[in-house]
């Protein structure tokens, strides 16, 4: 039996080809984090470095009190989100673990919300 998931990927697919041609802003998004992740800038990250996540999540592009909330100013210290961005990105555990971490609603960066987390993480993986 196929679910409502499946079927809306059927519909999808028949204009993915000329819905991607037309959102441009993907493939930025995704060659912005292939450069985020580098191990070494990971590990040097100031705060306008991650605040710099704000142009490049349409969840927070959208909606400017998120990406205020998120990145205005730092919610935990900057070593935080160092361990955090380079766990998922490098961390030694299956990718499943390292994104339930990322996603934890107990550890989770503050004002993450699920949007930007789903972004995030489609981004990192796939990078």
């Amino acid at each position: 039996m196929t679910g409502r998931l499946e079927i809306q990927l059927q519909h999808f697919a028949l204009v993915a080809t000329a819905w991607f041609e037309g959102a441009t802003f993907i493939r930025n998004y995704w060659e912005f984090f292939r450069d985020f992740v580098d191990a070494d800038k990971l590990a040097n990250a100031d705060w306008p470095y991650f605040q710099r996540l704000g142009t490049h999540i349409h969840a927070f592009t959208q909606l400017a009190i998120a990406r205020a909330n998120a990145l205005g100013k730092p919610n935990h210290p900057i070593e935080t989100y160092r361990n955090v961005f380079m766990d998922l990105a490098h961390g030694q555990d299956p990718v499943e673990m390292r994104v339930r971490r990322f996603a934890d609603r107990e550890k989770k960066l503050r004002y993450f919300g699920d949007s930007a987390i789903s972004e995030v993480v489609g981004c990192q993986v796939l990078s």
